[in-house]
């Protein structure tokens, strides 16, 4: 594991305590769809009230994609994403599961390295997201988050002798978690 991962469940894990008595709200520790493609895709959600609507969250996603010539199969670059930030979602209507509404504050990282040439260029913004989706709370314990957030500040570009790449802006929000 990575340091950020062991860093976000020990966060988890000491705020639990402090939230999760009987009648209150809880902590809980998402793994996103991300963590499929070999990203690390962690998000740490505190819920402040069992009946509220209110998440604030801490998401962090990390990971390299290796992008290949098509024709030749040959290795051209290395290209790394990074997000990490705080996140607020609000829930719309009552019981386990509904609609939300959200809105975050990433600092996005994109770095792209050259196999060839060993060059690299790099792109970093403070960029703020707006979504929605539609989560639920499954038994006591599970919980699971299906949705988009869309940057606001615009797609970002990195540029070598090899490759011209663009990040979209989009953050999907497909996550299955545990609370504390």
């Amino acid at each position: 594991m990575r340091t950020p991962t062991l860093a976000l469940l020990g966060a988890c894990l000491l705020l639990s305590p402090l939230v999760s008595r009987a009648g209150e709200g809880g902590v809980g520790v998402a793994v996103g769809v991300m963590g499929l493609a070999g990203y690390t895709d962690l998000q740490l959600l505190y819920h402040p009230e069992p009946a509220g609507r209110l998440y604030l969250g801490l998401r962090y996603l990390s990971g390299t994609d290796v992008f290949s010539d098509p024709f030749t199969g040959r290795d051209l670059t290395d290209d790394s994403m990074r997000l990490f930030g705080p996140s607020l979602y609000y829930r719309l209507g009552e019981g386990p599961r509904g609609f939300w509404a959200g809105a975050a504050l990433y600092s996005w990282h994109m770095e792209v390295s050259s196999r060839i040439t060993g060059e690299v260029d790099r792109a970093d913004t403070l960029a703020p997201f707006v979504g929605a989706g539609y989560m639920g709370w499954e038994a006591e314990r599970l919980f699971w988050s299906v949705g988009f957030l869309f940057s606001l500040g615009g797609p970002q570009r990195v540029t070598t002798s090899v490759s011209d790449d663009e990040g979209d802006g989009l953050d999907p929000q497909l996550m299955i978690g545990l609370r504390f």
